[in-house]
């Protein structure tokens, strides 16, 4: 799979990008057991292949973007993930929830982007926050957790794209760097008072998460807010604010619980660690290279 993200980085031509997400998708493939993951994938892949070849061919940046964020898989294109998404094993999930991400995000962030492709970056970026915080809400498995998590801070992901390469890089090393804590963290069958040790682990994830004040991830976001806010409207910091403080409240709610015995559930194997550690260095190599 690094291989067909090396090949779609080092391309010139659509056709090269193209090809390299093609490999990515199919090395992917064998590693899900699943056939019902299988097929939706594989699915939402091709449509997604089939906007990004039409967009060149109408010079259309709408289905240009809109088939990139297909690929990502993210809302509002992801509820064909949520049904299937228990039973994937622990290293296909890590992969399929960053390792694949990669090549279609340096694909938008290397776009020069227009007011109306940033009107439409913003659409998304809605519909992913929206979707990410009222997903957590009153979830207790973790898995569901980690999953609108994710989804809610890819769309900080996409509205970083709006702002520079720099701001994206960060952003998304901090989103890889938070699944990969929650993978070396699934460890346990749940959570609970009398484990301090899995408590204070899952107390850091929640921390890096939510973005708490004063932490740095608080601060970028701030950052993020107040530069779109100049391209757009002010209404943009209060929405953000609301989603921001909503999150948190989230977030205390499953600390609360867990301290008060009510169970967190896992339901996830034993995480290998060695192999999300071999697999996360070379994220960071790829990022830095874009």
């Amino acid at each position: 799979m690094m291989l067909g993200i090396m090949v779609g980085i080092s391309s010139e031509a659509w056709l090269g990008a193209w090809f390299g997400m093609e490999m990515n998708s199919y090395f992917f493939l064998p590693l899900v057991k699943k056939s019902e993951f299988q097929f939706k994938y594989y699915l939402m892949q091709a449509l997604g292949s089939v906007f990004f070849i039409y967009s060149f061919y109408h010079s259309s940046n709408f289905l240009y973007i809109t088939g990139l964020i297909m690929k990502i898989g993210v809302s509002p294109f992801f509820f064909w993930i949520y049904p299937s998404f228990k039973w994937i094993p622990n290293k296909p999930l890590m992969m399929f929830m960053t390792l694949q991400k990669i090549l279609p995000l340096y694909l938008l962030i290397n776009m020069t982007l227009n007011f109306s492709d940033m009107i439409l970056l913003l659409i998304f970026f809605f519909c992913n926050a929206i979707t990410g915080y009222l997903g957590v809400k009153n979830k207790t498995l973790m898995i569901d957790i980690v999953l609108f998590s994710s989804i809610y801070q890819m769309s900080w992901v996409i509205l970083s794209l709006i702002m520079s390469k720099y701001m994206f890089k960060f952003y998304f090393m901090y989103y890889i760097m938070i699944v990969f804590f929650s993978m070396v963290a699934m460890k346990k069958d749940f959570l609970s008072r009398n484990d301090k040790s899995s408590f204070i682990i899952m107390w850091f994830i929640f921390f890096l998460i939510s973005g708490f004040p004063p932490s740095i991830i608080f601060l970028m976001k701030i950052h993020i807010i107040m530069n779109v806010s100049i391209i757009f409207s002010h209404i943009m910091i209060l929405f953000n604010l609301m989603l921001v403080i909503g999150f948190m409240i989230n977030y205390l709610k499953l600390i609360y619980s867990s301290i008060h015995n009510k169970k967190v559930v896992f339901m996830w194997k034993k995480a290998d660690i060695k192999f999300n550690i071999f697999i996360f260095l070379p994220f960071i190599i790829t990022i830095l290279m874009m």
